[in-house]
């Protein structure tokens, strides 16, 4: 992909060699040394493409890699040491998906019980930092989206996939109100479609779910309204072959999941608070997009000066 990106002169790409040492299936799972091994080589690699292309100085980069562990659960901790020390080596780019599921969390939560969050084990490992990109993050803990924008991190609101895995929204006007930045993308093995006009569509419908009015103790979301702990449905199953342990996550990582909703808001506080347009939707995946990747003063709008990042579109056929 690096090769034919360079050789098409775009589209500009961030890409990252997954790494993942355990907890997944077998032709996909890795030693540690040898992810670790694999990902500096394919970093200098890409780095030394996007050399060769002379680009004027300033410029963003036509293709960039990004240190990619693929989710705490896959990933011991001195894998995720491992990608910390070369991210900081290279000043590479770093993405991965965060907080994403009841499941992730429990499973996640029993594997590195001394960190109260996901946030908080990624930033321990160096993995939160300027910059970077945490897909979903909608079952966030407190305090966990304020760590992600003090490293600097940006979000990557992936709406469809959330829909069928995550169970959740993210409250994006909240995050952007804290500063966080927010993009938009696909996550399409979650999801069923590639198409950043879906995606946007969906975000619009998933700031529409926010605004359900909810008892008081509904568990929407993965929340303490089951007595602050997951409801034995959420439980995580243990993957075949490691002991039979029950993946609950601890109090200390279940209180506060989620949306902190009000069953007292009324209908106008709670479009306030949540609601996105199409208008929003369309920024979320254009100059938010930028932002969020750190090139928004290059990209992102058709402003005098930016790079003309885009693709033609026919205003026809099913998927328009």
């Amino acid at each position: 992909y690096v090769k034919a990106v360079v050789e098409r002169g775009g589209p500009r790409s961030l890409i990252g060699k997954v790494s993942m040492d355990r907890h997944c299936p077998e032709g996909y799972v890795e030693t540690t040394a040898q992810s670790l091994a694999d990902t500096e080589a394919f970093v200098l690699r890409t780095k030394a493409a996007n050399d060769a292309l002379g680009l004027p100085a300033g410029s963003p980069p036509l293709v960039a890699p990004a240190i990619t562990p693929r989710f705490l659960p896959t990933c011991t901790a001195e894998l995720l040491r491992g990608l910390g020390a070369l991210a900081e080596k290279h000043d590479c780019f770093v993405q991965s998906h965060l907080s994403e599921s009841c499941d992730e969390l429990a499973f996640s939560s029993s594997l590195f019980p001394g960190f109260r969050s996901d946030a908080a084990a990624f930033a321990a490992f160096g993995l939160l930092r300027r910059p970077s990109l945490m897909a979903h993050c909608v079952h966030l803990q407190p305090g966990e989206a304020e760590l992600l924008l003090q490293h600097g991190c940006a979000m990557a609101h992936c709406p469809t996939s959330n829909f069928f895995f995550a169970k959740e929204a993210l409250p994006v006007r909240q995050m952007l109100q804290l500063g966080v930045k927010v993009g938009l993308g696909t996550d399409v093995a979650g999801g069923y479609s590639p198409a950043m006009l879906v995606s946007l569509r969906h975000a619009v419908l998933a700031s529409k779910t926010l605004q359900f009015r909810r008892a008081k103790g509904c568990v929407f979301q993965c929340g303490v309204g089951a007595a602050g702990a997951l409801s034995p449905q959420r439980e995580c199953p243990v993957p075949s072959g490691q002991p039979s342990k029950r993946a609950r996550a601890t109090a200390a990582r279940t209180e506060g999941f989620g949306v902190d909703f009000d069953p007292a808001a009324d209908e106008a506080t709670l479009r306030d608070r949540h609601n996105l347009s199409h208008t929003d939707g369309l920024h979320l995946a254009t100059q938010a997009g930028a932002d969020a990747l750190g090139f928004g003063g290059s990209l992102g709008s058709f402003d005098a000066g930016k790079r003309f990042d885009a693709v033609v579109w026919a205003a026809e056929g099913p998927n328009v």
